[in-house]
């Protein structure tokens, strides 16, 4: 150690010339800057996360911050010691210390010479603490948004900066609304090319066994909510979707009965960050709703239906499919918007938008939400304030997992509906002459009680034009009058169409609909079914693979479909369609010939008129590798995110359908 009798004066010449001597053995670093972390850092704390502490009861810091992580590789010196802080509060150097935490990392000794400059007031303010799950929260933060594995240790200066409240309240009182830049210095190992992977597979296995353990306990411990493994009987039934997926196999499924079971899962799943996703009805075609070797989520038996006479409201349990709910609301003679699939979940299908043929008259999906109760990243079950139900209105579950919601119903009891098949042995012009028609007709009057949905089919004659003709409302001699014209398009091989409810209605789609299907879908979105479209359309559909599941069909948002007062994120309002090319098929030696199909229709669309086509897509029908969240939320897009980082600054709804 060096001798302060003959070390020179601390001035400025001085520090010059140490520099001159040592620069031949400085060793850069890099300094590296996140942008996701800063405005993380920037949010104030859950009032929840300062129980316990002395500031419980003050509105929590609102701190600014620009950090500057600066990486010191391989066990360079760089973070400050363990033993400093306790030394402090006794007020005495601490020389040695008995610990076991995941940062005994920083239990290296405070020397003499150290501890005079420490424990100084005057130059050094304090030393603040964080507890391990604050360490590992930094650590995941570090890894998902800087895509850098580091140590515990190197992880302690930004968990002061995230849970410190203190320090934020410091940083907050003279930060002031220009903030602070705050160097971050991540000392000790960390990870990259080899190294990282050597980390990440010790993560992926010891780490996640350990933490699948953990949840395996808290189930034994927690009885009444079920669950079934890979090897269980159940399993095959409780994991089996629309589309078949062979390759995703969850490590558990769990069926809550209760809201109390989803926030018990949250918490245990967000504390042990066991990636886990959410399905109901199982009908996302990209497989979203379920994640290899994660947890499932199976909301199916959270299915109650309240209904509020005098509101003419609904509440709903969470995991309701729309076959259960249209059943309940028939029995009083109610009706609520839905899709035309029933084995569908109702939230999901509602939250993201929500097409279907009762939209013209009552409008779409999203815009029958009242209400919700949420289960947040902290596992608590809350009221959706406006904010969360703006979100929720065209992003769904991004914001934690919806386990009710209170939606509009209306009186309703005898519909005219049915199928009317037109006569197809000329499928393209029977498709031509339908949509001559029907775009006349629009030009000179279409009621908002008539929802039309056009498709193509393979029934037992070969391919149809089949479209579904719903006339909502009471007045049966109107809706004959509406179905004698929809009929003139073009010559009818059958029609199906009679006085009947919208739940029968519905219900009746299923014998048309299999279990399960292979392949996938392709959807666009246009202002208007052009000739060029329409021309398309025609070709295209007469190559439709002979498979009975294949189809193609048109959603329509209409001029007269009401718009609603309250607050969404949903962005495509504007008059449209939504055309779907449904490349699926039972049997699976069908399905490259059906995917090529697909495929060449998809082209044959962006081929046509660009002017006509809309960047923005349906969210449920696109690919994960065609979405493009600016197109489809426009300029909701920021808000969203400014919604997302404030309830859920921690991405723990990762695998919602919905990512910003």
């Amino acid at each position: 150690m060096a001798d302060l009798d003959t070390c020179l004066s601390l001035t400025v010449d001085s520090i010059h010339t140490v520099r001159r001597l040592i620069s031949p053995y400085i060793h850069h670093t890099p300094v590296l800057t996140s942008k996701t972390l800063d405005r993380i850092a920037s949010t104030p704390q859950e009032r929840s996360a300062l129980k316990g502490t002395l500031f419980k009861d003050l509105e929590p810091a609102k701190p600014v911050f620009r950090l500057y992580f600066k990486c010191e590789n391989f066990q360079k010196i760089g973070a400050f010691k363990a033993r400093a802080r306790r030394g402090l509060a006794a007020g005495s150097r601490i020389a040695t210390v008995n610990t076991l935490t995941i940062a005994d990392g920083l239990r290296t000794p405070v020397g003499d010479i150290n501890w005079t400059v420490i424990s100084d007031q005057k130059k050094v303010r304090g030393v603040f603490a964080v507890t391990e799950d604050q360490i590992k929260d930094a650590m995941k933060l570090v890894l998902e948004r800087m895509k850098l594995v580091i140590e515990p240790s190197a992880a302690v200066p930004l968990a002061v900066v995230l849970f410190e409240e203190k320090f934020r309240t410091i940083a907050e009182k003279e930060g002031g609304e220009k903030g602070w830049d705050v160097g971050v210095i991540f000392s000790g190992e960390y990870y990259s090319g080899d190294n990282l992977q050597s980390a990440c597979r010790l993560t992926s296995t010891s780490t996640s066994e350990w933490k699948m353990d953990q949840f395996f306990k808290f189930l034994a411990v927690n009885p009444r909510i079920k669950y079934a493994k890979p090897t269980w009987p159940d399993f095959g039934s409780w994991r089996a979707g629309f589309v078949v997926d062979e390759d995703t196999i969850p490590a558990v499924i769990v069926r809550p009965r209760f809201a109390e079971d989803v926030a018990a899962l949250v918490s245990v799943l967000a504390t042990n960050n066991v990636p886990f996703s959410v399905r109901v009805g199982g009908h996302d075609m990209f497989g979203r709703s379920q994640i290899h070797d994660a947890v499932t989520i199976d909301l199916r038996e959270i299915a109650y239906v309240d209904i509020d006479h005098t509101g003419h409201t609904a509440r709903l349990g969470g995991g309701i499919l729309i076959a259960d709910l249209i059943k309940e609301l028939e029995k009083d003679n109610l009706v609520t918007p839905h899709g035309v699939i029933p084995s569908v979940g109702y939230v999901g299908w509602a939250t993201h938008g929500g097409y279907g043929l009762l939209s013209t008259q009552y409008g779409l999906g999203v815009d029958q939400i009242l209400d919700a109760q949420v289960v947040d990243c902290q596992g608590r079950i809350r009221h959706a304030d406006k904010d969360m139900l703006k979100a929720i209105r065209g992003a769904g579950g991004l914001l934690g997992i919806i386990v009710e919601v209170t939606i509009k119903v209306y009186p309703l009891g005898q519909v005219l509906a049915g199928a009317i098949i037109y006569e197809s042995s000329n499928l393209s012009a029977a498709i031509r002459h339908y949509n001559n028609g029907y775009h006349q007709l629009k030009q000179d009057y279409l009621p908002s009680s008539l929802s039309l949905y056009q498709s193509v089919m393979n029934g037992p004659s070969g391919k149809a034009l089949t479209v579904l003709f719903c006339w909502a409302s009471s007045d049966m001699e109107t809706g004959l009058l509406w179905l004698s014209k929809v009929q003139a398009f073009s010559p009818v091989a059958m029609c199906t169409v009679s006085p009947t409810t919208m739940a029968a209605f519905t219900l009746a789609t299923e014998q048309f609909i299999p279990k399960s299907v292979h392949g996938t879908i392709l959807t666009a979105n246009i202002h208007e079914l052009t000739p060029e479209v329409v021309d398309v359309i025609g070709f295209h559909s007469s190559l439709q693979p002979n498979d009975s599941a294949i189809l193609f069909g048109i959603h329509e948002l209409r001029a007269c479909t009401p718009l609603s007062s309250l607050d969404s994120v949903l962005c495509t309002r504007s008059p449209h369609f939504v055309l779907e090319i449904v490349a699926i098929v039972e049997t699976p030696h069908l399905l490259p010939d059906a995917i090529k199909w697909g495929q060449s229709f998809y082209n044959a669309v962006h081929k046509t008129d660009l002017a006509n086509i809309m960047p923005s897509t349906y969210l449920p029908l696109t690919g994960p590798e065609k979405v493009d969240m600016r197109a489809i939320y426009g300029p909701n897009l920021e808000v969203l995110r400014d919604i997302k980082q404030r309830y859920d600054p921690r991405n723990v709804f990762r695998h919602a359908l919905v990512k910003v």
